[in-house]
């Protein structure tokens, strides 16, 4: 536990500093001020995460076990298109597997692979460098201790938006097909597409809202997810699904949090597109929580569209919903490891023996 309060207090740090230092008529001095030394902090962040991702104990992560069993039977057996995990991710085991043998090898390549990519990331797309790492330990390090999987996958899609943004649309939608090798759950991405078709007035918002929670509330929403595929009735019939609804109104809360920023500038229509799917997929958990897991593609898109905020036209009230969603993930981060600690397995915490 203390070495999360540590890291957080770490994490923290630059970002109280600005908050005491920033005057309300220079952007300047908030956010590109010192930029060579933000880059270094930032950096050194994302390593002490990736020692703390790497050299685990396998008994840290809810899913570390499974997928170092996996990693036991592919490096010996090969890849087999009955496994429960789709064959890209078989491919990324199969590769690691050619390196080392050893199961905390497994982890350490695995980890790495995956804040080498966020490092990339956040170097060339991120203009608020201190903002993001902060994210990505409140947000991303306990889901890459725990659904390894999906989080490859995630960030293969958040390169993809990147390109959408840019209107490469079949880089997007190639970037996108590849993740869905590694998790099939990423196609989920592909409805960003549908941009042009997105309301922007809150009258029609509201509505929406509301619709998806009645559907979501009733279990109407099951029926719908039937129609088009039941590969997931199971979960959504077991205990798995079922962490209650604390965990999904939290959720609700940081995604209003981006939605809110996002409204600010809506004619950044793709931004506007990925803030309203994950308020709408949030809701939906309200119905079973593995839906949350849908979310959590949108919620890690959005994390350098929240953090660039010098790029939008209303900077004092985006900077004061950020410092509040950075504040706020920060503190439930802590509220989990204390109060719920079973769902995501990080305390306490061991290094690998």
């Amino acid at each position: 536990m203390s070495i999360y309060f540590f890291i957080s207090l770490l994490l923290l740090s630059p970002i109280i500093a600005d908050i005491y230092s920033y005057k309300k008529n220079s952007k300047l001095n908030r956010i590109d001020m010192h930029n060579y030394n933000r880059i270094n902090f930032s950096i050194v962040v994302i390593i002490t995460l990736w020692i703390m991702t790497s050299f685990r104990s396998i008994n840290i992560g809810n899913d570390t076990i499974t997928y170092c069993k996996y990693f036991r039977v592919i490096s010996s057996s090969g890849i087999n298109a009955n496994y429960a995990i789709e064959i890209g991710y078989q491919y990324v085991i199969l590769f690691i597997s050619k390196i080392t043998k050893s199961i905390h090898g497994f982890i350490i390549l695995s980890s790495s692979i995956q804040y080498i990519l966020l490092t990339i990331y956040m170097i060339k797309y991120s203009k608020s460098k201190e903002y993001f790492a902060v994210l990505v330990f409140a947000i991303c390090f306990g889901a890459i201790c725990n659904i390894q999987r999906q989080t490859l996958a995630m960030i293969i899609c958040m390169f993809a938006y990147e390109q959408l943004k840019r209107k490469k649309r079949m880089l997007f939608f190639l970037f996108v097909l590849f993740a869905s090798t590694i998790h099939s759950s990423s196609l989920c991405v592909l409805l960003i597409l549908f941009n042009k078709i997105i309301p922007v007035k809150k009258k029609k918002c509201v509505i929406i809202f509301i619709l998806i929670f009645l559907l979501s509330v009733t279990g109407r929403i099951f029926g719908i997810v039937n129609l088009i595929s039941g590969e997931y009735n199971n979960y959504f019939e077991s205990q798995y699904a079922n962490s209650g609804y604390l965990g999904v109104f939290i959720y609700i809360i940081k995604a209003t949090f981006i939605y809110m920023i996002a409204r600010i500038n809506s004619s950044r229509k793709i931004e506007y597109t990925n803030a309203f799917l994950l308020i709408s997929f949030s809701l939906c958990a309200f119905s079973v929580n593995l839906f949350t897991r849908i979310s959590d593609y949108f919620l890690w898109l959005s994390l350098v569209d929240i953090t660039n905020i010098d790029n939008f036209s209303d900077f004092n009230r985006q900077i004061k919903l950020l410092d509040c969603f950075i504040l706020f993930s920060v503190v439930w981060f802590f509220v989990v490891i204390l109060l719920r600690p079973e769902w995501n397995n990080l305390v306490p915490y061991e290094f690998w023996h």
